[in-house]
């Protein structure tokens, strides 16, 4: 479209301006300032929910953390009748002693026998062998791998607060200054196990040491007669009584000779 000559007369035209470098580089560092707030205002609507997440994992890992921690340090769970237990008899008796740390006091002359019998049970343990809420009749049970691990002795709640032992089913009552030991198993059909039969000259002797308990009152009943059965208060016909008395009063012997070269 072509103007009128008299309208063309009274257009004027814009002269470009002449940019000059002075311009240029003001021009320039206003982008770059304005560009850098822009960055920053991003990065600080960001950083919230970055920090968010940083404190969520870390939270995470020290419950994970305290978890494992506080899993590390409970004890397994045992018996509800059981203050103690020691595991499988390893022919070491660096682990018996800890039967005489107890929270009842044993006091001199407290105890005078010691009796063993047969639970005349397959397999069992503390809270199997219980009478109900009388809790467990024993001051000490020994494990045949039914139940409880083979050897493993469990440390009763009467042994620990040193009360006196109830009586097995089918017995004459008990006084009450026998300690009672009961051996799992029923040895009218087989005998006990070889771990059974350490674990309890290891016991018995640590006893014995302790309460000054001599050998001919480590007591067990016989009264499997006729081939009758025995009753949980016997030993059973295939516990060799006599052998277990001569392991006794050889270690006897053997300690007594260790004493007097002692002394020599």
């Amino acid at each position: 479209m072509e103007l009128h000559p008299a309208c063309e007369a009274n257009v004027s035209y814009a002269r470009p301006k002449t940019v000059t470098k002075k311009d240029f580089r003001r021009l320039t560092k206003r982008n770059s300032v304005m560009s850098k707030k822009s960055s920053t205002r991003d990065a600080t609507e960001a950083f919230p929910h970055k920090r968010r997440v940083i404190f969520g994992l870390s939270l995470l890992a020290v419950l994970s953390l305290t978890t494992v921690l506080l899993n590390a340090m409970v004890r397994s769970p045992m018996q509800p009748d059981a203050a103690d237990t020691l595991f499988a008899y390893g022919g070491s008796s660096d682990s018996i002693d800890s039967i005489f740390n107890i929270s009842g006091k044993m006091q001199p002359g407290r105890w005078q026998y010691i009796y063993i019998h047969h639970s005349k049970t397959a397999s069992g343990n503390a809270l199997q062998l219980s009478n109900g809420s009388a809790g467990l009749a024993d001051h000490f049970i020994i494990g045949n791998g039914e139940g409880l691990a083979d050897g493993e002795l469990q440390i009763s709640q009467r042994w620990n607060h040193q009360q006196s032992a109830q009586n097995p089913t089918g017995s004459v009552p008990l006084q009450p200054t026998y300690i009672s030991i009961c051996l799992v198993g029923d040895f009218d059909l087989n005998p006990p196990t070889s771990m059974q039969w350490g674990r309890l000259g290891q016991l018995v002797k640590a006893l014995q040491q302790r309460a000054n308990v001599p050998n001919n009152r480590v007591q067990m009943i016989n009264d499997s007669v006729n081939n009758r059965p025995s009753s949980p208060a016997g030993i059973g016909r295939y516990f060799p009584i006599e052998a277990f008395h001569d392991q006794l009063q050889n270690w006897t012997n053997a300690t007594a000779n260790a004493g007097q070269r002692w002394k020599n």
